[in-house]
C-alpha cells in the first residue's frame, strides 16, 4: 500500500508524482503548475534522506496523467486559510482587501499572490470572497478598477514613466487638477516620497509578470529590427526599411 502524500513538505506544490521505474522518475517529485500555464514552473525532488531538493522543472511533465493534484481544503473564514485557498487578503500598502490565492503558510501568516497584479506579499488578515453587493452592505466600496485609458483614478496604484526617465515607477494617485492639461498628482510607493504630476499618457496599469515577460521579448525583437535597419544603410522611405526587415526574416512564415 502506498504511503500518504506529505503535502506539508512543499507548501507551494500543486501536484505530486510518485517515483516509478517505468517513468524514469527515480525520486518522488512535487510540482507547481500555475492556472494560466500548461507547463510546470517549479519542481522539488524528495531525496532518500527525506530532504527536499528544488530543481529546474522540465518543459513538460511526460507523465502528467499520473500527477496527483493537491486536495482542496475548505476554509471556514477563521484564522489563516490553507494553501490553495482563493480569498481576500488585506494589502499592506493600500489597506484594502483584494482577491488573492494563498501559496504558503508559516508562523501564523500566509504568503499570497494577488490576482490583479500577480504580486507576492505576506498577509495575516483574510476574508472569504465577497460579491460587490456584500462589500456595499458592509460599507466597503468595490475596489477601483482602471483600464489604462485617461487619467488613473484617485487612490489607485499604477505605474508612471516621465519623459527623461527610462524606467516605470510604481505610484499612488493623490488628486487630479487642471494645469495646462488635466494632470494627476502622484507619490512613489517606494523610495523618496516626492510628489510629482503627469498627464494621462505617462501612466499605465501595473503589469503582471507575464505581461512584463511579453514586453521584454518584444523589446528584444524591436532592437533586432533597429539593428537590421541600421546595417542596411540609410533609406529614403519606410518601404526600404520594411524590405530590409523582410529580407532579414522578420514577418516571413516558416513552411515545413
Amino acid at each position: 500500500m502506498s504511503q500518504p502524500i506529505n503535502w506539508a513538505l512543499v507548501p507551494l506544490a500543486t501536484h505530486f508524482l510518485a517515483k516509478a521505474d517505468d517513468s524514469g522518475m527515480y525520486l518522488d517529485t512535487f510540482w507547481r503548475y500555475e492556472p494560466h500555464l500548461q507547463v510546470p514552473v517549479a519542481a522539488w525532488q524528495v531525496l532518500e534522506t527525506g530532504e527536499v531538493n528544488l530543481c529546474p522543472p522540465p518543459l513538460v511533465c511526460v507523465m502528467r496523467d499520473r500527477l496527483v493534484s493537491r486536495p482542496a481544503q475548505e476554509w471556514d473564514g477563521e484564522g489563516i486559510p490553507p494553501v490553495g485557498t482563493v480569498c481576500e487578503a488585506l494589502a499592506t500598502r493600500t489597506q484594502t482587501y483584494r482577491k488573492c490565492e494563498v501559496v504558503a503558510v508559516r508562523d501564523g501568516m500566509a504568503i499570497v499572490v494577488f490576482c490583479d497584479h500577480e504580486e507576492l506579499q505576506w498577509a495575516k488578515h483574510f476574508k472569504p470572497l465577497r460579491t460587490a453587493q456584500q462589500r456595499a452592505d458592509g460599507g466597503e466600496p468595490e475596489p477601483v478598477q482602471w483600464n489604462g485609458k485617461g487619467l488613473p483614478p484617485v487612490g489607485i496604484e499604477c505605474e508612471v514613466k516621465r519623459e527623461l526617465d527610462p524606467h516605470w515607477q510604481r505610484v499612488t494617485i493623490l488628486v487630479h487638477f487642471l494645469a495646462a492639461k488635466q494632470v494627476a498628482v502622484y507619490v512613489p510607493v517606494e523610495g523618496n516620497k516626492v510628489v510629482a504630476q503627469a498627464i494621462a499618457d505617462c501612466f499605465r496599469p501595473i503589469l503582471t509578470g507575464r505581461q512584463r515577460d511579453m514586453i521584454a521579448a518584444r523589446d528584444i525583437v524591436v532592437r533586432d529590427m533597429l539593428r537590421v535597419i541600421e546595417q542596411s544603410g540609410a533609406s529614403d522611405t519606410r518601404a526600404d526599411d520594411c524590405l530590409a526587415l523582410y529580407d532579414a526574416g522578420f514577418g516571413q512564415k516558416v513552411t515545413v
